[in-house]
């Protein structure tokens, strides 16, 4: 054989070959009103997360919002009530153990 029928042979191979791939791998291209389906498809889809991610941020934002507000309406009772509790119970505390050295020098 001659180097232009290895030539031939090989370029007959490759064309072979390839039209095995093409053959293999031909997929058509989409059509126009598919593309035009598709692209309307995932835009609707888009909207709608978007719109559910806004509702979540919009609740969620409501709820964070009245849960400081309620707690700021409280925190004047809470105030209140801790300022009045922890001097009573200082006294207490503080009346109880005079109470007990009272007692305990009255028993000497």
């Amino acid at each position: 054989m001659n180097k232009n029928d290895e030539q031939e042979a090989l370029l007959h191979k490759l064309t072979r070959e390839m039209g095995r791939l093409d053959v293999q791998y031909d997929i058509p291209p989409p059509s126009l009103r598919a593309l035009e389906s598709l692209i309307v498809a995932e835009e609707q889809s888009r909207r709608k997360k978007t719109r559910k991610e806004r509702l979540l941020f919009c609740i969620v934002s409501v709820i964070l919002l009245s849960s400081t507000l309620a707690l700021l309406g409280y925190v004047p009772v809470i105030y209140l009530t801790l300022q009045g509790i922890i001097p009573l119970a200082a006294l207490v505390g503080l009346t109880v153990s005079r109470f007990r050295r009272w007692k305990e020098g009255a028993r000497e």
